[in-house]
This record gives C-alpha cells, sequence and structure tokens, in this order.
C-alpha cells in the first residue's frame, strides 16, 4: 500500500510539474504573441511623411506597452560629432526630458560600460553590485528610489541599454529601459522583446537618415534650377541690349579700323612726296599712292589759282580730283 501510494504521488507531483512547465510555456507563447502584436501596432504607427523624432516616439511607446518598463529614453547618434543626444523620452516628464536634452553623451564614454562580461544577446545589461567606475560625463537616469524587497528585484541603479547599429556596425543610437511595473529585473523574453524593438529602431532611423539626405539633394538641385531659371530669364531680357551694343561696337571699329588705315595711307603718302626732287615726281607719286591706298580708279591732277584759292592748295599749289 505505501509502494502504490508512492507511485501515484510521484505520478500525482511529476504531472503536476509538467502542468507547470505546460502553463509556463504557454505563458512564454502569450507574451511573445503579445511582443508580436505589439511591434505590428507600432510598425502601423510609423509613416514615411513623419519626423524621425516622431517615429522614434513612437517606438518608445511600443516598448513601453510591450515590457513592464515606465521608462523608455531613446538617444540620437550624431556621426560627425560623436555625441548622443536624448530626442524621446516614454513616460518622462517634459521639463526632464528638456534638461536631459541639453546634456548630450560621447559615445566613446557609453561604450567604455559595454563589457563582454555584461552583454546579453545584443544588449547589456549591468546589475548595480557589478557596475564598473561610471565616466564623469555620462548622465544616469535613476526614477525608482528603492528595490523592491523580493526576489530578483529591480535595483534602481541597474542599468539596461540597447545600442543601435546600422548594417555596417556604425552606432546610431541607444535605447535606454527603467523603472519596470512588476519591480523585477527582466527575464528571457523581455530581452529578446528589446532586440526586436532596437531591430525596427535601427531600420527606421537608417530609413529617416537616408530620406533626410534624398531630400537635402533635393532641395539642393531646386535650387540649382531655380537659379539656372533666373539666369535664363536674365540672359533672355538681356540678349538685345547685348546685341545692339555688339552691333554699335562692331560698327565703331570699322570705323576706327578704317580711319587708322587713311591714316596711315597719309603717313605712307606723305613720306613718298618727301623722298621726291621736283614737281612731276611728286604729283606722279601722289596720284600712285592715292590709287592704291585709297583703292580709287582714277587720279587727275591740274594747277590751281593763285587768285582763287580751295582747299585743294592745302596739297600746294596742285588739287586732285577722283
Amino acid at each position: 500500500m505505501v509502494k502504490n501510494i508512492g507511485v501515484q504521488a510521484a505520478l500525482s507531483i511529476g504531472h503536476a510539474f509538467h502542468q507547470q512547465e505546460q502553463q509556463h510555456q504557454i505563458e512564454l507563447f502569450h507574451r511573445r504573441a503579445d511582443t508580436l502584436m505589439q511591434l505590428f501596432e507600432t510598425s502601423k504607427d510609423l509613416r514615411v511623411d513623419q519626423t524621425l523624432i516622431s517615429a522614434m516616439d513612437a517606438i518608445a511607446k511600443g516598448i513601453q506597452k510591450a515590457t513592464p518598463f515606465n521608462i523608455v529614453s531613446v538617444s540620437l547618434h550624431d556621426a560627425k560629432t560623436g555625441l548622443l543626444t536624448r530626442v524621446v523620452g516614454a513616460g518622462i516628464d517634459e521639463a526632464t526630458l528638456a534638461d536631459l536634452q541639453t546634456q548630450q553623451q560621447p559615445w566613446a564614454s557609453i561604450s567604455q560600460l559595454m563589457k563582454p562580461e555584461f552583454e546579453i544577446g545584443d544588449l547589456y545589461f549591468i546589475p548595480a553590485d557589478q557596475a564598473p567606475v561610471i565616466p564623469g560625463d555620462v548622465q544616469l537616469l535613476t526614477t525608482m528610489t528603492e528595490a523592491q524587497q523580493k526576489p530578483n528585484a529591480w535595483d534602481p541603479e541597474d542599468i539596461l541599454m540597447i545600442p543601435i547599429y546600422d548594417n555596417n556596425d556604425n552606432p546610431l543610437g541607444l535605447i535606454s529601459v527603467d523603472a519596470p511595473r512588476d519591480g523585477l529585473r527582466p527575464d528571457r523574453i523581455v530581452f529578446e522583446t528589446l532586440e526586436v524593438f532596437a531591430a525596427q529602431a535601427a531600420l527606421t532611423i537608417t530609413s529617416g537618415l537616408s530620406i533626410s539626405e534624398f531630400q537635402t539633394q533635393i532641395d539642393s538641385l531646386r535650387d540649382d534650377v531655380e537659379r539656372q531659371k533666373s539666369l535664363v530669364g536674365f540672359s533672355q531680357r538681356s540678349l538685345p541690349m547685348l546685341l545692339h551694343k555688339d552691333l554699335e561696337q562692331t560698327i565703331a571699329i570699322s570705323h576706327l579700323n578704317q580711319r587708322a588705315r587713311h591714316i596711315r595711307a597719309s603717313l605712307q603718302l606723305t613720306e613718298a612726296i618727301s623722298r621726291q626732287f621736283d614737281s612731276s615726281t611728286a604729283l606722279l607719286t601722289l596720284g600712285q599712292q592715292m590709287l592704291t591706298s585709297f583703292d580709287m580708279s582714277v587720279a587727275i591732277f591740274g594747277p590751281g589759282d593763285a587768285r582763287r584759292p580751295t582747299n585743294y592748295q592745302y596739297f600746294g599749289e596742285f588739287a586732285a580730283r577722283c
């Protein structure tokens, strides 16, 4: 009888343990399903036309609903300065968040806390009793005043942060959580949930940065097009005036060239005549030079009348008509 009672007790205890394990598995499945449903709801809130900060706010609120943490902070990394700036704080009042946003944190200092012994998957959980020396330029947000008196209780000094990287392992941002509603340290399901939302945040930040870069290029191209339109309009308005000025300059240059040619011809003519010794030779030279230099076909010379002076006496006592 004792042996039979022991067998029945063993079967009952084994059945109870099996039911307890099944209940635990069912609870895990329910929690995973709730996580996926919350991730789906958060994804619906993410739109192409919204700002990056608005998208991070939706993700932070999704983490707040899918996990027991009341406080969810999201910081974005500036690749140029290497600084982290808090942009979203679910569960943080506006005054506190505004104060935190003025305190930028170097990524190099934050990365000093990411030691291998604290790494759990893609996140880092640093228990208060194992925390290393915190760099002076790192500001930690602590909202709980004291830990609850129960096993595996969350300590106010515990740190749980999830770094966000792109496909090339370049830092994009940081998610930090605090103040769990159940007062307990996270279990494996909570860690998995945070990793899933961190992956969603990485995809959103990468897309947002790409869209921002494309928008900057579009704005630059639009400005270039507007400048080109302005230049074309100015050119079209200025073209008739420029053509008129060009024509006037061409005519003026032609006149100057003609005057210069005539002056050179006159100088050559004067030089040629000055080398002659009598009037006949001078007149002959004058006629030949005039035919050559002034493109004339006939040159006739005759004696002038001293009693009736004319303008042709400029050449002496003889005048030329063509």
